[in-house]
């Protein structure tokens, strides 16, 4: 995927994904 946008309130949701992306190496990925 080249743009993907998602939108999530949940601080806990946000979190995981961010640790999942960073521990699978997608480091590039932008949280707003």
């Amino acid at each position: 995927f080249l743009d993907l946008t998602g939108i999530d309130y949940c601080d806990g949701a946000i979190n995981l994904a961010r640790n999942v992306a960073d521990r699978d190496g997608f480091s590039s990925i932008k949280f707003l």
